[in-house]
């Protein structure tokens, strides 16, 4: 079996032809429809365009490569003349063109005077610029202010229930509003000094002792983002507060592990376990950790106010327990 490849001479489509087939008389094109002559000299097959044939539409299928001997008996077309009643039951609608004579500038005139034009509306109240000014700040008065107020206000009561998740989502599209509002720094650094990120990410640590000393400010700086952020974009008025009240954190985590460590000495007594508050050296023995980190406050670490940061600190300590405040009196 060898094929020949073979092209329409009307369409010009390509399909193949078997060589050792029978010859027939001609070929139908599976493309277009279209018959054609086979010629067949010295073993070579033409095909010549002479006999026109039907051509089939797009959506009828292709006809399959056999000789197609259908054919049609041509008729002469039968013409259908109206009669009169079949006229005169048509609507009126349907009349002659020459019936209207009149120009398309008259009809177009006439329609655009029957709209009245919209005369512009003169008030007798002349606006002053002040006026507009004021209307232009109410118009344009930003939604975002209130949306950033309640979102504020939400990440508030989750940080009270110390919801965390939910305060971490309304923190962030709060920031997203108004990236100098210093009230979600705030809230970020009380709710991280209240779970005494600063005394285990520093002193408290077990590898506190074993860090060098660009690596312990280096953590400093780090747990003194928040409040540093905060002082920066809060009002003057508002930073002594701040200030307290991040020292107070510092200085009850100190004695909440120092006391802690006078429990777990007491507990291992036979008689006498509940702790008293009467701390002995080896209860407030970290002290000298505690120091090292608060030794590390400066302009380079929290720039926006290490001094008053450091003064903070000092009054609270005054407060703190007297074996405490001893031996923390040298800050």
């Amino acid at each position: 079996m060898s094929l020949l490849n073979l092209l329409c001479p009307h369409c010009g489509g390509n399909f193949d032809l078997d060589s050792e087939r029978p010859l027939q008389s001609f070929w139908v094109c599976p493309y277009c429809g279209n018959r054609s002559l086979m010629q067949k000299h010295d073993g070579i097959i033409r095909l010549r365009g002479i006999i026109p044939g039907r051509a089939q539409t797009a959506t009828q299928a292709p006809t399959a490569l056999v000789p197609d001997y259908s054919f049609t008996i041509e008729t002469e077309p039968q013409i259908l003349e109206p009669t009169p009643a079949a006229i005169e039951k048509l609507p009126d609608i349907i009349s002659p063109v020459t019936q209207n004579t009149r120009p398309l500038e008259e009809i177009i005139a006439e329609v655009s005077a029957a709209v009245p034009e919209e005369q512009p509306v003169i008030s007798d109240s002349v606006s002053t610029p002040t006026d507009s000014a004021a209307a232009d700040e109410i118009v344009q008065q930003p939604t975002s202010v209130s949306q950033l107020d309640q979102l504020c206000k939400q990440a508030a009561e989750a940080a009270n229930n110390h919801d965390l998740p939910l305060f971490n989502a309304y923190s962030r599209q709060a920031l997203d509003l108004d990236p100098k509002d210093p009230r979600m720094y705030i809230l970020r650094s009380e709710l991280s000094e209240e779970a005494d990120a600063f005394a285990r990410s520093t002193w408290a640590s077990l590898g506190w002792s074993l860090l060098t000393p660009r690596r312990k400010t280096a953590l400093v700086t780090q747990q003194l983002y928040n409040l540093n952020t905060a002082l920066k974009f809060s009002r003057t008025s508002q930073q002594p507060d701040i200030i307290s009240h991040f020292a107070w954190q510092i200085i009850r985590q100190a004695i909440d592990h120092f006391t802690e460590q006078g429990q777990l000495r007491c507990q291992k007594r036979l008689f006498c376990k509940t702790f008293k508050g009467r701390f002995t050296r080896r209860d407030i023995q970290m002290s000298s950790c505690f120091l090292d980190a608060l030794r590390l406050v400066s302009r380079q670490t929290c720039p926006a106010a290490h001094e008053e940061l450091l003064g903070a600190l000092r009054v609270e300590i005054s407060k703190a327990p007297h074996r405490i405040a001893r031996r923390l009196r040298k800050l």
